[in-house]
């Protein structure tokens, strides 16, 4: 499945570009499986998910799903040590 384009929920992995560039959407690169984290969640809350999902960041959204941007692993473990 596609990944919502108003929630940012979804990333691209690795190896999703080894397809024929003409051919493949973005929506069909993303990930749905790999969640939004809201704005106001915490830092270990973040942390949690990026563990959880296995992945190097996540899209940040707004309380309206707007997409606000994105944070890492190293975002977070900077902040946090």
């Amino acid at each position: 499945g596609e990944a919502d384009p108003r929630t940012g929920e979804g990333i691209t992995k690795p190896g999703d570009f080894t397809l024929e560039p003409s051919s493949v959407t973005i929506g069909a690169l993303l990930d749905p499986s790999v969640p939004a984290i809201r704005s106001g969640a915490s830092l270990t809350e973040a942390l949690a998910a990026l563990v959880r999902t296995e992945a190097e960041c996540l899209p940040v959204v707004g309380a309206d799903g707007t997409l606000l941007g994105e944070i890492t692993r190293e975002d977070v473990l900077m902040r946090l040590s």
